[in-house]
C-alpha cells in the first residue's frame, strides 16, 4: 500500500474540519461562492475598460445589477409589491437657493 506525499497534510486538514465552529463557517462559504459565481456569470472576469478606476466602476455597477436582480427575485417569491417603496416620494428639486446666483467674484 502506498501513501501520498500529501497524506500528513490531508490528515491535518480533516482534523481541522471536525469542530462545530468550522462547520458553521463552512456553511457561510457556499453562500459567498454562489454570489461570486453569479457575478462571474454576469461578466466579473471580463472588463471592457482600461484603467483601474473605470474597471472598479464597472464592478460596482455589476454588483448593483446583481443586487437588484436578487431583490426582484426575492420580491417575486415572497409576493412583495415593490411599488410600495415608490409611495414615499421625495420632494421635487426646486432649484438652487436664491443666494447662489448672486455671488460675485472678487
Amino acid at each position: 500500500m502506498r501513501t501520498s506525499p500529501y497524506e500528513a497534510y490531508l490528515q491535518a486538514q480533516r482534523e481541522r474540519q471536525e469542530p462545530p465552529e468550522f462547520q458553521t463557517v463552512y456553511r457561510q462559504r457556499c453562500r459567498v461562492e454562489r454570489i461570486i459565481a453569479e457575478l462571474v456569470y454576469h461578466g466579473l472576469r471580463r472588463t471592457r475598460y482600461l484603467g483601474q478606476a473605470k474597471r472598479q466602476f464597472q464592478r460596482l455597477w455589476l454588483a448593483a445589477v446583481v443586487n437588484l436582480k436578487r431583490l426582484f427575485r426575492l420580491a417575486a417569491t415572497q409576493a412583495v409589491d415593490l411599488r410600495l417603496l415608490l409611495r414615499h416620494q421625495q420632494p421635487s428639486w426646486t432649484g438652487p437657493p436664491a443666494s447662489a446666483g448672486t455671488a460675485t467674484r472678487g
